[in-house]
Formats: C-alpha cells, sequence, structure tokens
C-alpha cells in the first residue's frame, strides 16, 4: 500500500536496516511484486508476521538478523515455498525454538543462518 501510492512497486532491493523499526504489518510489501530482497537488519522488530511474504514470486533474500525476533510461526514462509527463496538470514535474535516444518518445501533454500540464538 505505501509503496503502490507512491508509484514505487517496481523496486527490487528494499533496505531498512539500522532504524530502529519495531513494528512490520503483513500488507508491507503486498504491491512489490519484482522485490528480491528484504533487509530489515538491526533494527528492534520482534515478529515477522505470516502473510508478509505472500505474492513475493521474485523474492531471493530474507534479511532479519540482529532484532528481537523471539520466534517464528512455522507458516511464515509458507507463500514462498514454490518460488525462489534461497537464503533466510536470522541470526542475533532471540530465538528459542524453531518448528520442524518451518523451512519445509523451500525447494532453492540454500543458506539459513540461525547463529547467536539459543534455538537447538
Amino acid at each position: 500500500m505505501i509503496f503502490k501510492n507512491k508509484g514505487l512497486t517496481s523496486i527490487k532491493n528494499l533496505g531498512f536496516a539500522y532504524n530502529q523499526i519495531s513494528e512490520i504489518h503483513r500488507t508491507t510489501f503486498k504491491d512489490l511484486k519484482k522485490l528480491t530482497h528484504i533487509l530489515f537488519y538491526s533494527n528492534q522488530i520482534e515478529e515477522i508476521p505470516v502473510g508478509l511474504f505472500k505474492g513475493l514470486e521474485s523474492l531471493t533474500h530474507i534479511d532479519f538478523s540482529s532484532n528481537r525476533i523471539n520466534q517464528i510461526d512455522k507458516d511464515l514462509f509458507k507463500d514462498l515455498s514454490e518460488f525462489n527463496l534461497t537464503h533466510i538470514f536470522l541470526s542475533n535474535n532471540q530465538l528459542k525454538q524453531i518448528h520442524r516444518l518451518t523451512f519445509t518445501n523451500l525447494n532453492k533454500l540454500t543458506h539459513i543462518d540461525l547463529s547467536g540464538n539459543d534455538c537447538i
């Protein structure tokens, strides 16, 4: 919505690192169909809402490292299962556990960084 109203729907790389962002709405990227990289590292985000990545067929990289995320819903990445996602960075958050099905069916995924968390 915010980007469509500004005529910015062709954005491929979106970076909001080091901005003290604490919340992100599930429709934030709704109209950004060409988006390949989402870079929201080093903020204060506590939750990544289910549905945030819906319709982002071109997305290859997600970086939410160095935030305050303490859990990830097992369905967070379900909208990306048939597309191009290759890299997920969630290092240095507050993750304690991750459901075993969280990354299921992400067939092109080659890199997951969960370092600096307390999850096993």
